[in-house]
């Protein structure tokens, strides 16, 4: 979040400690011994969460902090820092084992308000004394038992003959060592925005659709697939909506799709828009991203935390050998203006960054905030050329109405 006026730091170093209260699991740390799993603090007091970074050079700290790795067996789960140059910009860095993107807007909405309450000398909101269930369990709860079942016998089709992507997609790298990290950005202005979201209502398609759709183009201009090969990228999707009233608002509820095409199916450009739709529409109606949690369940629910470890790690190693790893896409949707001020002070930018990822990985983050939408891309310069960083950048740029 960027402002143009001065945040006070002592108020808003105490409204990010009240975070703390109102979700008490970012107050959690890992440990692996004696048992692997999360343990309470004891010292929440001393933690490092509020930082004042005054720079010259605000924006080189703030791409510092965002790329630097955090311990969660020793980092707080959440860290604010303040950098403060000619104007201020907050970032929040918030661990992924535990929230998603949604949850990240959640965290940023109830700092906002905290700050809020400070300011006016009002009590602080607090928090449940019986702990949040903070799983997908409650959202599984909601889901009619005969779609249970159905979601299960699909769960069970892919464990016991899994899909190997047919194409050899993953993002070039040199080196898979985690040096060198970066955040690549990609900002559209407001009639650049405008001129997308006007194409979208035009073509009753969603801005989510028209970005994948164009990730796809992209994509094939890169990897050049044979003919009737089909590219992945997975897409998150927040299982939240899947179920009323069910579901934390801060938690990690990601569920994935993944749609499947060839580079002939991209051969008329707005038939391609429509088809993308209405994949993605006919899953969501489908209810497919919720098979992640019957798969999670039976691969992963019954077995020590070290062989879950290992069976993840493996079959990571086994795409990469392949080169198979599919792209990821999220997108996070709109950071509310409404519910981020603090005091009379709004942001004039605001944006949310994907999660930084290791070669050969690719995720890619969408937001937007003020009708201005917002790309993202973390990497590790040292084994991924940033210049195909740019490439895909510039390509999608090239294919978004203009």
């Amino acid at each position: 979040m960027e402002f143009k006026a001065r945040l006070d730091e002592k108020v808003l170093e105490r409204a990010v400690r009240h975070i703390l209260f109102s979700e008490p699991e970012m107050g959690w740390r890992w440990v692996e011994i004696p048992r692997p799993g999360w343990r309470t603090r004891q010292n929440l007091d001393s933690l490092p969460l509020f930082m004042l970074v005054e720079s010259t050079d605000p924006q080189e700290e703030l791409g510092v902090f965002l790329t630097t790795p955090s311990d969660p067996g020793a980092d707080p789960l959440i860290q604010v820092r303040l950098f403060r140059g000619v104007d201020d910009i907050l970032a929040l860095k918030i661990n992924h084992v535990v929230c998603d993107g949604i949850g990240a807007k959640e965290v940023a909405y109830q700092l906002s308000e905290a700050y809020d309450r400070l300011l006016r000398n009002e009590e602080l909101f607090g928090t449940s004394e019986r702990p949040q269930d903070r799983s997908m369990r409650p959202i599984w709860r909601k889901v009619e038992m005969g779609k249970r079942w159905r979601l299960r016998r699909t769960a069970l089709k892919v464990i016991r003959k899994p899909e190997r992507p047919t194409s050899k997609w993953c993002l070039p790298f040199t080196s898979r060592e985690t040096k060198n990290k970066r955040m690549s950005l990609k900002r559209f202005d407001s009639d650049r925005s405008r001129s997308i979201s006007d194409h979208c209502h035009s073509n009753k398609v969603t801005v989510n659709d028209l970005f994948l759709t164009v990730l796809f183009e992209s994509l094939f201009d890169i990897i050049r697939p044979k003919q009737r090969v089909p590219v992945t990228i997975q897409v998150t999707v927040d299982l939240r909506c899947f179920a009323t009233e069910a579901g934390q608002k801060v938690a990690n509820l990601e569920g994935a799709l993944f749609p499947r095409f060839s580079v002939e199916d991209a051969s008329d450009p707005e038939r391609f828009l429509l088809d993308v739709h209405q994949f993605m529409e006919a899953q969501k109606q489908n209810d497919s991203a919720l098979v992640c949690v019957p798969y999670v369940e039976m691969t992963y629910g019954l077995l020590p935390f070290n062989l879950t470890k290992r069976k993840v790690e493996e079959e990571y190693e086994e795409m990469v050998k392949r080169r198979s790893l599919p792209p990821l896409f999220s997108d996070v949707g709109v950071l509310d203006e409404g519910r981020l001020h603090f005091g009379e002070i709004v942001p004039t930018d605001c944006y949310l960054t994907a999660p930084l990822a290791y070669p050969p990985m690719l995720i890619m983050g969408l937001s937007s905030y003020q009708g201005r939408f917002m790309l993202s891309i973390g990497f590790c310069s040292y084994g991924t050329d940033e210049k195909d960083i740019d490439r895909l950048f510039d390509l999608m740029d090239s294919k978004l109405p203009s």
